[in-house]
């Protein structure tokens, strides 16, 4: 984590806080990091994912839900 990932992770979290809204830590982490850096985050939970303003998902639970079986869990990766 680079110090421009901890400033987006401390006003992200800080603003979501005040809207009483809490998201997990590690999930804010990703989404900084991603954001810092452009990357698209691709996740089997885009539910806290999602609360991130400017986070850019693909959400691999739509992506296979119509396949055999679905998708088999949550996975997050960038």
């Amino acid at each position: 984590m680079t110090l421009v990932s901890a400033e987006i992770v401390a006003r992200i979290g800080g603003e979501q806080a005040a809207l009483g809204i809490h998201l997990p830590l590690g999930d804010l982490m990703i989404g900084a990091c991603a954001l810092e850096l452009g990357y698209v985050v691709a996740t089997g939970n885009a539910r806290d994912f999602e609360r991130i303003p400017g986070l850019k998902l693909i959400s691999l639970q739509e992506r296979f839900a119509g396949e055999a079986g679905g998708w088999p869990g949550s996975v997050d990766c960038l």
